[in-house]
């Protein structure tokens, strides 16, 4: 029985699945094959109309440095066609990209990306966490030392940019037009513009256009240094 719940990878790991997923284990091994594990990248966000732009983004994104973004909802990652799909389609990939935008009325944090994040952790997946910064403080927030708030598509599209550079360096010769209604010259420049880890001094994460002392409102005293973005990936990525 146990034989029977476990998946093992091109490099010779392994993992069990769950029990409800047993039955659809042929499934799940001939996506791999179909979809290198190495390469996909599972998306947790609430997919939503207004986060269709952004999805599609990241998405692009993902595919100019050769990975896979990867939707649950897609119809080539229908594996199961019940309620455990999301779960099958993130044992299938090695990556994560966890996005916690604003809140909605009556739930402030997403119980099913909360759910798929806990289950990429438990698989020791590779994750990046993004949370809005409109979002409550949570008590006992046991990742509030591992995710990167954001405030604005904008701030997303540069931190998905700069988390690529750690471990698919091609990403950055690719960066893609955005267009943004009302957009200033310095949000542009914070998703258009390559982004030197090393050589950096500073990196946009929330160009919302606000000001408060000649500052943009946002994360990490409205402000993150490249250097220390690297260093908090560097926490939960090693």
């Amino acid at each position: 029985q146990m034989n029977g719940s476990l998946i093992t990878l091109p490099d010779g790991s392994s993992f069990s699945i769950i029990k409800p997923l047993v039955g659809f284990r042929s499934e799940i091994e001939r996506q791999i094959r179909r979809f290198p594990f190495e390469k996909n990248v599972f998306l947790m966000m609430r997919f939503r109309d207004p986060n269709k732009a952004l999805s599609d983004f990241i998405i692009e994104t993902l595919k100019a440095a050769g990975l896979n973004g990867v939707r649950a909802d897609h119809p080539d990652w229908n594996l199961t066609n019940n309620v455990y799909n999301p779960v099958a389609v993130l044992y299938c990939c090695k990556y994560g990209i966890a996005l916690f935008d604003e809140a909605e009325a009556n739930q402030a944090y997403n119980s099913n990306v909360i759910y798929e994040l806990g289950m990429m952790h438990c698989l020791g997946r590779e994750c990046l966490i993004l949370k809005n910064d409109s979002l409550p403080v949570v008590p006992f927030d046991l990742i509030k030392d591992l995710y990167m708030p954001y405030k604005g598509d904008l701030a997303v599209r540069t931190n998905v940019q700069l988390w690529l550079q750690r471990f698919a360096p091609d990403a950055s010769a690719t960066y893609f037009p955005v267009s943004s209604k009302g957009a200033s010259k310095l949000e542009s420049a914070a998703v258009a513009a390559p982004i030197d880890i090393d050589k950096a001094d500073t990196v946009v994460a929330s160009p919302d256009g606000q000001r408060r002392s000649g500052q943009y409102l946002g994360a990490s005293s409205l402000q993150t240094t490249a250097r220390d973005q690297h260093q908090l990936e560097s926490k939960y990525f090693s």
